[in-house]
């Protein structure tokens, strides 16, 4: 049996008793927060589900994003928008509709 490792004292998160991300964790996760950001997308509003409403990006028709909020004004399937907003992440072993979206922008296509 292999003796288990010390464990090291790291202080300095931003709550008591918490452990702080070293720096380069912190440029890591700001880079992959902006590599998950979409900005000015063309796409289509799909009814998914009885009330649940995805927006299809015309880049990759096999994508659903669900987003967090959509106006009743555009909740209807078919309607053509631009939208900008951050990707979110599907949990591990979690199976869903779509990947969660937080809309930062939406609007109706001219």
């Amino acid at each position: 049996m292999l003796p288990a490792a010390p464990a090291a004292a790291v202080t300095g998160g931003d709550e008591p008793g918490t452990v702080a991300a070293p720096a380069h964790d912190k440029k890591k996760r700001k880079k992959q927060r902006r590599a998950n950001m979409i900005t000015d997308q063309k796409g289509t509003v799909r009814l998914v589900s009885d009330d649940v409403y995805a927006l299809e990006p015309d880049s990759d028709t096999g994508t659903r994003y669900l987003p967090d909020a959509l106006p009743d004004d555009l909740k209807q399937e078919g309607l053509r928008v631009v939208f900008s907003g951050q990707v979110g992440e599907i949990p591990p072993n979690v199976r869903m509709m779509g990947t969660p979206f937080t809309v930062t922008a939406i609007h109706k296509l001219e």
